[in-house]
């Protein structure tokens, strides 16, 4: 029954995809986001949905009468250099067969990214597709956060099989993330209901990160807990909720929760520790020995870990859980710059679009969504140095829609008004849409 009604859905949107490549863009998301289809039993559940929405969007934008520009910025830039650079390096790569299978993957993410920049071009469609991203992540964040308060914790939250966030704590990397996604949503959301319910769902967020058992995690959520506070206006109200949400969660958590979490002290003696630092140590050998291309896609493999003397460690074979390490190993320090310098200008990017659009009473949300996105990027940045979501499509995606709104308001004259008060109550028009904001980021 659930694969007939994947599928009937599925076919309901996709046909009008053929016109409307945006609504491709999202059945797209929602696929390789939620992964719905791994929550069926049959014939849905290896179905390509994501191929197959793909290839509709671009026949659709093919069909579309729609302007098909390229916007060339210095972060698109870069993101073609890093695109050809990974293909450079699969041409080197240790392990041919596993590189060139990695490498499909890699590389699709990043043509259809380059979709995404291509058609989600208005304030409305990066709206909405920051509205799929964070439901189909944190569909199954709720559903952890729920889980956990019916057990009391006693389980691991994890994702749906086969994708990419399956491993605990790449869903609890992924959560991180997309948290400040959901307190943009709430600030442009002008109905209460819907307010409380993203109020709900970021609670709820809360307590599946905690009920992972990722210790990264946990630094993660640390880290953007605090930046989210500081990125808001009501700090004491947003400070007062997410402090009940962790204190709360803890209250209950069992005693294996706290003795995983006490582990990070004795890492020396931590078998999960140790694995990873003996992965660390093969990835940092490998680019100092291979330090133009690294060794390619797949070498953290127990074939290479035996027969190299890059790790300390032969027996122990770990992945890379480094983002940041995983790129050098696999594409050598040219890859690893160019994605730090991914990275870099889409900060900078944030930071123009802060200072462009405070003022400006039409374009509260942009003001409102770079301050989020900096919360984002550093939650990415501090839980990935300990996972290996380097090749996700949520970063890549986060990056374009930075590009996206910045080029918006580069082409959107400026309407200039006084600053709203610190203690003023009056609500602002915040999203072209007529959507507005309850309070404002600074």
């Amino acid at each position: 029954m659930r694969d007939i009604l994947v599928m009937v859905l599925f076919c309901a949107a996709v046909i009008p995809a053929l016109t409307r490549p945006w609504l491709g863009i999202l059945i797209w998301a929602c696929f390789e986001y939620m992964n719905p289809h791994r929550l069926t039993f049959g014939f849905a559940y290896t179905f390509p949905f994501v191929y197959v929405s793909a290839i509709v969007t671009l026949v659709g934008l093919g069909l579309s009468g729609e302007p098909k520009r390229f916007p060339f910025t210095r972060e698109t830039f870069v993101l073609i250099l890093f695109s050809l650079w990974i293909t450079i390096s699969t041409y080197f790569a240790l392990n041919q067969a596993g590189a060139w299978i990695a490498w499909d993957r890699a590389i699709k993410i990043q043509l259809f990214n380059f979709a995404v920049l291509v058609i989600m071009r208005s304030p409305q469609r990066i709206h909405s597709l920051i509205w799929m991203i964070a439901v189909g992540i944190d569909f199954y964040a709720i559903k952890g956060g729920i889980f956990t308060l019916l057990n009391g914790g006693g389980d691991m939250v994890r994702g749906p099989d086969n994708s990419f966030i399956s491993d605990n704590n790449d869903l609890a990397l992924a959560t991180v993330t997309v948290i400040p996604l959901l307190r943009y949503l709430q600030l442009t959301t002008e109905k209460k209901w819907v307010r409380l319910g993203l109020t709900g769902a970021m609670v709820l967020s809360v307590v599946s990160v905690v009920a992972s058992y990722s210790r990264a995690g946990m630094i993660a959520l640390a880290a953007v807990l605090v930046f989210m506070i500081l990125k808001s206006r009501r700090k004491v109200v947003l400070t007062g909720v997410l402090v009940a949400a962790v204190y709360f969660t803890l209250t209950f958590m069992p005693e294996k929760w706290f003795d995983r979490m006490n582990s990070i002290q004795d890492y020396e003696t931590d078998a999960s520790a140790i694995g990873r630092l003996n992965a660390w140590s093969f990835a940092w050998n490998m680019a100092l020995d291979r330090p133009i291309t690294g060794g390619g896609f797949q070498v953290f493999t127990r074939y290479f870990f035996r027969t190299t003397d890059y790790a300390d460690d032969p027996n122990n074979v770990h992945e890379a859980h480094s983002i940041f390490l995983k790129i050098l190993a696999e594409h050598g320090f040219p890859g690893l710059i160019l994605f730090l310098s991914m990275g870099f200008f889409a900060w900078r990017s944030i930071v123009w679009i802060r200072r462009r659009a405070r003022d400006d009473p039409d374009q509260l949300w942009a003001a409102d969504l770079a301050s989020m996105m900096q919360v984002a990027l550093v939650g990415y940045s501090v839980g990935g140095a300990f996972s290996n979501l380097a090749y996700f499509d949520l970063p890549y995606n986060l990056l374009a829609i930075i590009v996206l709104t910045r080029l918006y308001l580069w082409e959107t004259p400026v309407t200039v008004k006084a600053p709203v008060p610190e203690d003023s109550e009056t609500e602002e028009k915040a999203f072209p849409t007529g959507l507005k904001v309850a309070e404002e980021t600074q």
